[in-house]
């Protein structure tokens, strides 16, 4: 099971959402949720080579 979580970024005015286990990936939205779920998609698709 993958961690994921989000935070305020203060210099970018936006809530970031990111994956421990992709150090280099994340993913911005200024609704936390929508961060959590862009960053999911995300690694969900660089796993299934999509990306």
């Amino acid at each position: 099971m993958k961690l994921f979580y989000a935070f305020w970024s203060a210099e970018d005015q936006e809530w970031v959402g990111v994956c421990p286990d992709y150090p280099s990936m994340s993913w911005l939205h200024p609704i936390p949720s929508q961060a959590l779920e862009g960053i999911k998609k995300l690694v969900a698709d660089v796993e299934a080579g999509v990306a």
